[in-house]
């Protein structure tokens, strides 16, 4: 088990993730949701039809905290991608050291049907 899963160091997490949502979801509402209209990058917009996918298949209500904190972290990640140069090459670095990490095994792949259908629809028939 993680350190991060349990006990205090858990509980700092929990609370700060409690305290700074708002105001995440705030700043990001403050702004026009990126689309492919309103932004340059190419990357920018295979980064919006991913966010775009990911609501899909999420299934939870969109005035539900969690959702609205996803969304907003989802659209404040494309902003800055598309804003600033030095974000936007090393979010590239980070993608391209992922896929080396998941193509050599390194990685591990989602488990089976997960995340689960409760909150998912990707595996519902």
């Amino acid at each position: 088990m993680s350190i991060y899963s349990a006990g205090p160091i858990y509980w700092v997490l929990t609370k700060s993730l409690e305290a700074v949502a708002p105001l995440i979801i705030k700043a990001a509402e403050k702004i026009p949701e990126p689309t492919k209209g309103n932004t340059g990058q190419t990357n920018s917009h295979v980064l919006i039809d991913l966010r775009d996918s990911f609501f899909i298949y999420l299934d939870m209500a969109e005035t539900c905290r969690t959702y609205k904190l996803l969304r907003a972290v989802w659209n404040l990640i494309i902003i800055k991608y598309d804003q600033v140069n030095l974000y936007r090459h090393m979010f590239d670095w980070f993608i391209e050291k992922l896929i080396e990490k998941y193509q050599s095994g390194e990685w591990e792949p989602r488990p089976q049907r997960s995340p689960g259908i409760e909150y998912w629809k990707e595996f519902r028939q």
